[in-house]
């Protein structure tokens, strides 16, 4: 087992090593030079000075197919799409899989329906619509479910295509029916057209959906009900903010600070004594409350704070 765990280790440094190496190959910039003879030559930018008229654009490796080193100017495109629909196939099971995949499951089980819970409630309140969560969990469910078998990604409700959807003008839920079908007629001949489609046009498209998503009144109006609420909604954006691309951990640490400021609330569950005035009804009774206020047999007190059994409702005897 030792020498195993050794062999393990070299494995992963070697590998982590290759990942340093392709990020700087990757940051290199190339110009190209074109000799008399027609010929066309690279050079690192800023390591050489040319005798040749050098080219105007700035290259960049994009790849290395076969021992071949592929060029690319100017940003990153999509690049090359599979053509085709994906082929139904089905989902091998064993213990060892289960064992390694579960906790990550739960988690992007997890962000998924915050993510569908939180698109959804934005789109209800601005709608008006009333809003079904266990309708929302049932969906979700059979769409990951049914997405499985065709080894497709999780699947919920993103804030991109469904704040999209909304702002576009969308109604009903047969939208997605036609974006379904857009989406096969693509797959199947119009792949190619997207090859030099760039990124950034992509990014652009979730930048503003999420900059719609971005609502600073919602975020004054819970620091006004309870501020560790707006702390709670500030922090998971910070974290959001510094842990990107990992989204799904932020999203986690944002709900553990989220329980434990439920759980710092109810736990701070006060009593007060109450006493009668002289117009005989109850009050709380402070530091200037007469001694003779005080009943020796009976205490009345009022709770302030919240009182719940967390393992449900119990019978009153």
């Amino acid at each position: 087992m030792k020498h195993l765990n050794e062999v393990q280790w070299a494995l992963e440094r070697r590998l982590n090593r290759e990942k340093l190496d392709l990020k700087a190959i990757h940051r290199i910039r190339l110009r190209g030079v074109r000799s008399n003879d027609g010929q066309m030559f690279y050079y690192v930018e800023g390591k050489m000075s040319p005798i040749y008229k050098k080219e105007r654009n700035l290259w960049r490796i994009a790849s290395m197919q076969g021992g071949n080193v592929v060029l690319q100017a100017g940003g990153e495109v999509v690049g090359a799409i599979p053509t085709g629909l994906p082929a139904m196939q089905s989902i091998p099971l064993n213990w060892d899989m289960l064992q390694k995949l579960l906790m990550t499951a739960l988690a992007l089980a997890l962000i998924g329906f915050m993510e569908s819970a939180s698109t959804a409630k934005h789109i209800a309140s601005e709608s008006r619509e009333r809003l079904d969560m266990n309708q929302e969990l049932i969906g979700q469910g059979m769409a990951k479910m049914l997405g499985a078998l065709f080894q497709s990604m999780p699947v919920s409700g993103g804030f991109s295509r469904s704040v999209l959807n909304y702002y576009s003008g969308v109604k009903t839920g047969f939208s997605s029916v036609v974006a379904g079908l857009g989406i096969m007629l693509i797959l199947l001949w119009l792949t190619p057209l997207f090859y030099y489609l760039p990124i950034p046009t992509l990014a652009a498209v979730i930048v503003y959906t999420a900059l719609k998503l971005f609502d600073l009144d919602t975020i004054r109006r819970a620091f006004l009900v309870s501020k560790n609420e707006g702390f709670v909604a500030v922090g998971t954006f910070v974290l959001t903010l510094l842990m990107a691309p990992r989204i799904e951990v932020a999203v986690m640490l944002g709900v553990v600070l989220s329980l434990l400021v439920h759980l710092n609330d109810t736990m701070r569950t006060t009593f007060f004594e109450m006493v009668r005035d002289e117009n005989n009804e109850f009050i709380e009774a402070d530091a200037s409350t007469a001694e003779s206020q005080f009943c020796y047999l009976i205490s009345v007190v009022r709770i302030r704070g919240s009182l719940y059994f967390a393992k449900g409702d119990l019978p009153l005897l």
